[in-house]
């Protein structure tokens, strides 16, 4: 494993002689990242910072990680993600903003170490949407990838960087209607609610940042999570780590239902499409099994953000999860 450096990027991956288009973009980058109540929550911080790319960094601590004891994975998947969208954010003009579309991550090892870091490259500028790629490494005096993400983020021009003067409600659209159980899928385990249950207590994670385990049935999972302004993004919104988080539990939860006596699930990858602002009371996430195998299970988590009866959908993940011994 290689020493953990500063973030130098080779040039040509970073792009070399990228110009901001606005000069005082690292002031404008700092004063946004301040703004967001849940990166001031996980103790991030900014490390390394260029036109077209950004370093974003936290240290362990024992609230932020899973059942196995390593970082948990919507911790990662939050770096990943906020790395990239202030990676494209430097090469926004001034008054202007930005905000993910969509991202796709895959945990290649184990998050395990004394420290998180993400490295983010714009990989492609385009006047609406940009291509950010994010590397995720952990470990100590030497570290490792763990995770690799792919995000695109949408320009949005004339809309600048700042809090809302309120925080706005949730959004327009049809109400959204739960899933059903699929009584079709047959738990392997007589007693896999209490041992969902188990598993989900055993990750500080979770229960740290205030999810409720809401239901668990055979291949459905739901946790919800009361607005708070530590769970926010600059915009005031439900930040999208703590919407990947939410929508990860969920999968993880509908997938373990369905495990044998003494396995659970992990995630492999998953890909978040954020939908809509994640504004509102409550989130609540709704996990199902799409493919259930001995091995890999394929699960669905739809996002919702509003309050009770006015819940709009939000976010709509895909994901892959592998079952272990525990």
């Amino acid at each position: 494993m290689a020493a953990l450096k500063a973030y130098r990027p080779s040039p040509r991956r970073a792009g070399a002689g990228r110009r901001a288009p606005d000069p005082d973009f690292e002031a404008r980058v700092r004063a946004s990242f301040a703004r967001q109540g849940f990166m001031g929550r996980l103790g991030a911080r900014i490390v390394a910072l260029a036109p077209g790319r950004l370093a974003i960094a936290l240290d362990h601590r024992p609230t932020l990680v899973q059942h196995l004891g390593h970082f948990h994975g919507g911790v990662v998947a939050t770096l990943a993600d906020n790395a990239a969208g202030y990676a494209a954010f430097t090469l926004m003009p001034a008054g202007a903003s930005v905000l993910t579309v969509e991202f796709k991550i895959n945990f290649v090892a184990p998050a395990a170490g004394e420290r998180l870091e993400a490295r983010a490259v714009a990989v492609k500028r385009g006047r609406t949407l940009t291509v950010c790629e994010s590397r995720v490494y952990a470990g100590g005096r030497r570290s490792s990838l763990c995770a690799i993400a792919l995000v695109s983020l949408m320009a949005l021009p004339g809309r600048a960087d700042e809090p809302s003067a309120a925080r706005p409600k949730a959004s327009g659209g049809p109400a959204y209607r739960a899933p059903a159980v699929d009584a079709t899928l047959v738990p392997a385990n007589p007693e896999f609610a209490a041992a969902v249950a188990g598993v989900y207590r055993r990750q500080p994670f979770g229960p740290e940042l205030g999810f409720a385990l809401d239901r668990i049935a055979p291949g459905l999972g739901q946790f919800s999570l009361p607005f708070r302004a530590d769970l926010t993004q600059q915009h005031g919104f439900f930040h999208g780590g703590v919407v990947a988080t939410a929508a990860d539990l969920a999968m993880g939860a509908a997938a373990g239902s369905l495990a044998p006596a003494g396995a659970a699930p992990v995630t492999v990858e998953f890909k978040l499409n954020l939908l809509a602002p994640a504004a509102g009371e409550v989130l609540t996430a709704y996990g199902t099994v799409l493919r259930p195998g001995r091995t890999v299970t394929i699960c669905r988590a739809d996002v919702t953000a509003g309050s009770a009866g006015t819940e709009r959908l939000c976010a709509t993940a895909l994901g892959t999860m592998i079952s272990v011994n525990i």
